[in-house]
């Protein structure tokens, strides 16, 4: 346990960035000497999270380990007693020997007023390492005694120095006000308050009805005042008359402005917002993004909903095609991306298993469907439920041909799931989506789980026909399709194929898990950035 302790404090401690400084007290030094707990003991939220409970017993076993003192571990029940060691969020809130001022999310606090000892973290992690900074620069250091006057206090840097208004105000924990309230649009704001958060240091969170907002999320038909800076921009974040916005031209404009401007928020030392001038820019370019993600169908559906609506929300496809969408997924996507997308595609009724379908989403905004349907991969592809006879399962190919309303240009977006168990089969079935191909003259993308490696005969079956984007594109991921959700090595599984000749600028893996522990599915979405021809 020594080493734990010991291992924590070094890799956790006050020195892994920013600055390490003191803080003037004037209470009287608060000691603790061998052997004597007078009364002390140690105090966590009634909420704690499992880290703030880890500190405190890693901080109990420290206490014991030098001192040969004995702490109990309670629950905050609101009850305060003079001799308290307070680690993270309680009902005392936060001693103002720390000050009162915003603080990042890794800065911490280590400080005694009177007979109270404190551990404070501008983040549950923050709090752990004001645990074991404690730990290695008293406790690890102390023979029979430790007297604490001064402070320890850490305050962390961030790649994001800061973010100002008007060249005065810095602004920090920053609250985005969002008048909409579809949920997709919601996932967007908070993938951009999670960066701003990463990347400031300041915890930013969207706020709540009636509370004041720091940064307006808005259109100009809902806030007209900001159209005069908007221009013909689709979005732009500025302000007027002291009040921030980033607005869009519409809804669909504003929530990818979200996300391009938390894609650019990570590169930007410094982010100033005055009246009239434009801080951030939006644009719509005249590339597409689609994006192929098998959500797998059986397990864990409703605990992994919200995070397979992260990915598609960080991601921002054009249109994407799932696989393994069991009735679960599409009632609830459906649901979530209302207003935005668009949805295409029949279920396989088999024997023996719930309906599976391979829908294309598409958005609104962009595209109108010209025509759509899903074939069956087989011998008789317009007759519902067949298969080839050696094809373990019922397999099917959805397509959608979208028309570009800006332009009138059109691409065939297919989403397609090869059989899992017969080479066979799914070459059979690469025939049959091959020749739904040939029936159109338009730039194809055809997304999906081919159950088939980067050597495999199938592969090379589509090859031929169709451009890789994995190979193929300007700037290309290399990371695994398949995950095995963490349990075993990754494979790649999963492509995109786009008619030969196009230009492809990006094929990307999407590998992050959901609020950094959840995978989303067995599969990583994949994407690709083409051009139309």
């Amino acid at each position: 346990m020594l080493a734990a302790v010991l291992c924590l404090a070094a890799c956790n401690g006050g020195n892994n960035g920013g600055d390490d400084s003191t803080v003037t007290s004037a209470e009287p030094p608060l000691t603790f000497t061998r052997g004597d707990a007078a009364g002390y003991v140690i105090v966590i939220g009634s909420n704690a999270t499992s880290g703030e409970r880890e500190a405190a017993l890693t901080l109990a076993y420290a206490f014991r380990l030098r001192l040969g003192i004995d702490l109990e571990v309670t629950a905050d029940d609101g009850e305060v007693a003079e001799t308290e060691m307070v680690i993270g969020n309680t009902s005392r809130g936060v001693p103002e020997a720390w000050g009162t001022d915003a603080h990042r999310t890794g800065d911490w606090f280590v400080g005694a007023v009177g007979k109270k000892l404190w551990f404070i973290g501008g983040s549950d992690a923050a709090t752990e390492n004001a645990v074991n900074g404690f730990i290695e620069k008293m406790l690890l250091r102390a023979d029979d005694v430790i007297t604490l006057g001064e402070p320890l206090v850490y305050y962390a840097s961030s790649r994001l120095g800061s973010i100002t208004l008007n060249g005065e105000k810095e602004m920090k924990n920053i609250r985005f006000g969002l008048p909409d309230t579809k949920s997709f649009t919601r996932e967007a704001v908070g993938i951009l308050a999670d960066t701003v958060t990463e990347c400031y240091g300041y915890e930013a969170t969207v706020a709540g009805e009636g509370e004041a907002a720091d940064i307006l999320l808005t259109t100009v038909e809902i806030s007209p005042e900001y159209a005069g800076v908007l221009g013909d921009r689709a979005a732009v974040l500025t302000s007027v008359a002291g009040k921030a916005a980033l607005v869009g031209c519409d809804q669909a404009s504003l929530v990818f402005a979200m996300n391009r401007l938390a894609a650019e928020l990570d590169s930007l030392t410094a982010l100033e917002i005055k009246d009239g001038e434009i801080a951030f820019e939006y644009s719509a370019d005249d590339t597409v993004r689609a994006m192929s993600f098998n959500v797998l169908g059986g397990a864990d559906i409703t605990q992994r909903q919200p995070a397979v609506l992260w990915v598609i929300a960080d991601e921002m496809p054009d249109f994407f095609g799932i696989q393994e969408g069991k009735e679960k997924w599409i009632l609830y996507l459906n649901s979530k991306l209302g207003g935005f997308y668009a949805t295409v595609g029949k279920g396989n009724a088999e024997s023996g298993y719930t309906e599976t379908y391979n829908n294309i989403y598409y958005r609104t905004d962009r595209f109108t469907l010209v025509e759509g349907d899903t074939v069956w991969l087989s011998e008789t592809p317009g007759v519902p439920d067949t298969k080839f006879s050696m094809s373990k399962r019922v397999r099917t190919a959805t397509y959608a041909l979208l028309r570009e309303k800006a332009t009138g240009r059109e691409v065939l977006a297919v989403s397609v799931h090869l059989d899992n168990a017969s080479n066979e089969a799914r070459l059979k079935q690469a025939d049959v989506l091959i020749d739904l191909l040939s029936r159109y003259s338009c730039t194809v993308a055809v997304m999906g789980d081919f159950n088939s490696g980067e050597t495999s005969e199938v592969h090379s079956k589509m090859a031929a026909v169709l451009a890789d984007s994995r190979t193929d594109a300007a700037a290309r991921d290399t990371a695994p399709t398949y995950n095995h959700l963490g349990e075993g090595k990754g494979s790649v599984l999963d492509y995109i194929f786009i008619t030969k000749g196009t230009e492809i600028t990006e094929y990307r893996v999407h590998t992050g898990l959901y609020k950094g522990k959840i995978y989303p599915s067995d599969h990583n979405a994949i994407a690709a950035v083409f051009r139309l021809g």
